[in-house]
């Protein structure tokens, strides 16, 4: 009983663990569509003729925007995703060591749990 009670609350954590993994994924893959987009928006605007009109689209009205504003404000933006993905990346890694850790930890209750079962069954053989 002490065993499986044991194994349980692991295996509880483990969950936990991996429910984190499964959210930083999916947020790891959306910062890095939006990452993406960002960089389709950077190579439009290398394409644009000296002179051009931006238009950002705020709320339902398109404004007029500064040209060097949105080139920079757009480089911010990669800038802050990018940081954004490297902590993901961080963290996801740190997750998956606590994983890891865990499945070593289950192992060992498992082995711990084998090894009474034997010393019982030789105890009752004798």
């Amino acid at each position: 009983m002490e065993f499986q009670a044991k194994i349980d609350n692991e295996i509880k954590e483990m969950k936990k663990v991996q429910s984190e993994i499964q959210t930083l994924a999916q947020a790891k893959q959306a910062l890095g569509e939006k990452k993406h987009e960002n960089e389709l928006v950077k190579q439009e605007f290398e394409l644009l003729e000296e002179g051009a009109v931006i238009y950002k689209l705020v709320g339902p009205i398109l404004s007029k925007q500064d040209t060097a504003e949105a080139k920079n404000n757009v480089d911010k933006r990669l800038e802050f995703l990018e940081k954004e993905i490297n902590r993901t990346n961080t963290l996801l890694k740190d997750f998956e060591k606590k994983m890891e850790a865990k499945r070593v930890s289950i192992m060992k209750i498992q082995e711990s749990f084998k090894a009474k079962m034997m010393q019982a069954q030789q105890m009752q053989q004798n």
